[in-house]
């Protein structure tokens, strides 16, 4: 499995490939297609929720470095005050 590679702020992220799917529908009826289309899109829906799961942890995990981070640089600033 292919694994992409890129650099975003001097890290780098990769991101796996999954092999994509190829088939040929001809001499299907439109019962057998609407039910191909049905999963396809149920499958379409599962990786949307995932990457929005993602995205959200992403979003939490960047908030809560910025805070510490934060409250590291106060505390820095608080001990040069001090001593």
């Amino acid at each position: 499995m292919a694994v992409r590679k890129y650099t975003k702020k001097k890290q780098e992220i990769e991101i796996e490939e999954l092999p994509c799917k190829s088939e040929d529908f001809t001499g299907f009826t439109n019962d057998e297609l609407l039910e191909k289309v049905t999963e396809l899109c149920g499958e379409l829906s599962e990786a949307y929720d995932l990457l929005e799961s993602a995205h959200k942890m992403t979003t939490a995990v960047m908030a809560e470095n910025t805070y510490i981070r934060k409250q590291l640089k106060y505390a820095r600033e608080e001990e040069l005050a001090k001593g």
